[in-house]
């Protein structure tokens, strides 16, 4: 048995004395080397070399990836566990080690300090130069686990931190933080963090390449306050700029996510936050409220300016997802809100809106919207400016109310104004889809007032009704009663197809406030395209007689024909229209006449007419030429075939049988 024991007891020292040379003495450590190298790369994502390896006294140098290094050197004690250490990290560049810590970070990082304790109980004290700050900290670790953390970071470079984990430059300047947490339980976390921006220059070229945004210069300050207590978080934090001004002060809870905060944001300019929002927004916005509640249920309420508005609004989360809202804009002034969504200012005037939404899901959105704008009026400038329309001065109001079910909007809308009404109810439009189609009415009580779109002068009234369709294409309808017959339309896209049928004629020059020249009524057939703004007419008048006028006073007196008695029974007009350029055939018979024409022009932008009409008045031709403007053009005659007619039978009945039958045939060559 003796012999036993002390076999045991010498294979122990044997063991022992193995392990204490492989840990301890050189030839040992050169031994582990290779193989604690070799398991490092073989769990390691990155390559790694042990350039050095001793145990006691510590001398470990560590090599990752191409340039960055490792190196512990101190004192550690097997038997009583303790240890003092000095450490040294230089990471050349981060970008190399993201396989290794799972996130996307570049650029260089270094820290250096000391690790002294036992394994029980130990305290990390080190140093960074992060983003080229001036940053210590203090860890102690209990039973491996952190118990309070101590760090100051001083001038650190907000475009380097920015740099560092991967984002554009948007900033320049300095930061200080200070965390004292003395107990990092999650359960019973304790402790302030307070952090401060100092003279942060935003960097305007950066926006503009970024998110196209065009700034100002803009200095940001801004301060934080956190005091950590258990599970509640009470913060104070404020932004101050040329820009922006916020305040945010309260409580939140970690664990249930609620809150109890008041908050104050004065947004100088909208443009700054188009990273957050990505609209095009700019301009002022100021606001205040509170945000209570928690994860299950929170109520944001505040009042805004919008618009230069009285506004207040709520907004209900559920789960931290917006599920309700309610608002109501008072006094807005369109102006302002046109501003502030970076569209030209068409018109000013004011806007009052209710708005209660019940469910915010866009495929399920249901609630209601009741507008209206009143004392509105156009900019005459900008219409000019954007749509060519020529001192466009309209006053008007505008009313509307929508019910929202399931993301079906169904509007009522009700626009008046000096120039005309429209109405349209029961308008469908499907949020998901985007298709809708609403009826609509509009009246124009004097047609002259919409010469700033014609322009051209025109009287009397006019009420249009008709559909409006988007799916696919968008397609819209029009019918009128009008000049005493009926006019359809019908869109698709651009292309416009319309017809006339049984239009007076008379009444047609009439509104248009062109000369009587023709007494008729007039089936007409339209196609014209929007884009190209280029078509064809196509016109039929039946029963037509021509009224007196300048042309039929000269026909009298030159050729002795009274041509206002002739009937026409279909008079034919076919047009290519290019633009507001008419170029047109017309063609027209009666019982003693046929007139025609080819390429007669009508410019209705210079309202300016250039015609050349052959008539033949019993088998003999005459040309008129009308040339001017519409309202009062030159007429001419040439008459030349009439006068030689004229003069042949005025020779022959005073010459008689007095002239041989050779000098006839002269005289009928000459003539």
């Amino acid at each position: 048995m003796k012999k036993v024991l002390i076999a045991l007891i010498l294979l122990v020292l044997i063991v022992v004395g193995a392990l204490f040379g492989l840990v301890f003495t050189k030839p040992g450590n050169e031994f582990l080397r290779p193989l604690i190298e070799k398991n490092l790369a073989q769990k390691l994502p990155v390559p790694v070399k042990l350039s050095s390896f001793s145990v006691s006294p510590m001398d470990i140098e560590l090599l990752i990836g191409k340039e960055s290094k490792v190196t512990l050197k101190g004192d550690v004690d097997i038997f009583s566990q303790h240890f003092d250490i000095d450490y040294d990290v230089r990471i050349a560049r981060l970008e190399e080690l993201e396989p290794l810590i799972g996130q996307k970070l570049q650029g260089p990082f270094n820290t250096w300090g000391k690790v002294a304790g036992d394994i029980k109980k130990f305290e990390v004290k080190g140093q960074s130069d992060l983003a080229k700050s001036d940053t210590n900290y203090d860890v102690v670790v209990e039973d491996l686990d952190p118990k309070s953390v101590l760090a100051h970071v001083k001038n650190a470079s907000i475009s380097h931190l920015l740099y560092m984990v991967a984002q554009p430059s948007f900033a320049k300047g300095r930061l200080d933080a200070t965390a004292k947490l003395i107990d990092l339980d999650p359960d019973h976390l304790k402790g302030d963090v307070v952090a401060k921006l100092r003279n942060t220059l935003i960097d305007r070229k950066v926006m503009k390449k970024e998110f196209g945004v065009t700034l100002p210069k803009t200095m940001l300050q801004a301060d934080a306050k956190a005091k950590l207590a258990g599970e509640k978080i009470d913060i104070d934090t404020r932004v101050d700029s040329n820009l922006l001004k916020t305040a945010l002060t309260g409580a939140v809870n970690a664990k249930s996510m609620g809150a109890d905060l008041e908050y104050d944001i004065k947004i100088r300019e909208l443009a700054l936050l188009k990273p957050l929002t990505k609209a095009d927004l700019r301009g002022a916005l100021n606001t205040h409220g509170t945000v209570k509640g928690d994860k299950k249920k929170m109520v944001v309420k505040g009042v805004t300016d919008v618009g230069g508005s009285n506004s207040d609004y709520e907004v209900v989360l559920k789960d931290l997802a917006p599920s309700a809202l309610s608002a109501h804009i008072k006094g807005a002034k369109l102006r302002k809100l046109l501003y502030m969504v970076a569209q030209p200012i068409y018109a000013d005037g004011v806007l009052d809106s209710t708005i209660k939404l019940t469910d915010l899901n866009p495929a399920t959105l249901s609630g209601s919207i009741v507008s209206q704008i009143t004392k509105g009026r156009t900019n005459p400038v900008v219409l000019k400016k954007e749509f060519d329309l020529q001192n466009a001065k309209i006053t008007f109001d505008l009313n509307q109310k929508s019910d929202i079910k399931k993301g079906l909007v169904v509007s009522d809308v009700i626009f008046s104004s000096n120039v005309a009404k429209a109405l349209s109810k029961g308008a469908k439009f499907d949020i998901k889809s985007g298709k809708f189609e609403a009826k609509y009415r509009v009246d124009v009580p004097d047609l002259n007032r919409l010469y700033f779109i014609t322009k051209q002068k025109m009287r009397g009234k006019l009420t249009i009704t008709g559909e409006a369709k988007k799916d696919k294409d968008l397609i819209v309808t029009a019918h009128s009663d009008t000049l005493g017959g009926k006019f359809d339309m019908k869109m698709i896209n651009d292309d416009v197809k319309a017809t006339l049928k049984g239009i007076k004629v008379v009444a047609l020059t009439d509104m248009l406030y062109y000369p009587r020249v023709f007494d008729s009524t007039m089936d007409a057939r339209l196609g014209y395209n929007l884009a190209t703004k280029k078509g064809k007419l196509n016109a039929k008048a039946f029963n037509g007689q021509i009224l007196p006028n300048q042309m039929t006073f000269l026909l009298k007196q030159m050729a002795n024909f009274d041509i206002t008695k002739e009937i026409y029974k279909v008079t034919e007009l076919n047009s290519t229209i290019n633009d507001k350029v008419i170029l047109s055939d017309l063609d027209m018979k009666s019982r003693l006449t046929h007139i025609s024409s080819k390429k007669a022009l009508l410019d209705m932008n210079k309202n300016y007419v250039d015609a050349k009409l052959r008539i033949d008045i019993k088998g003999k031709p005459l040309y008129v030429k009308i040339k001017g403007r519409v309202d009062s053009p030159k007429v001419s005659l040439d008459a030349k075939s009439l006068f030689k007619d004229k003069a042949k039978k005025e020779l022959e009945k005073k010459l008689g049988d007095k002239i041989p039958g050779n000098v006839k045939g002269m005289l009928n060559n000459l003539f």
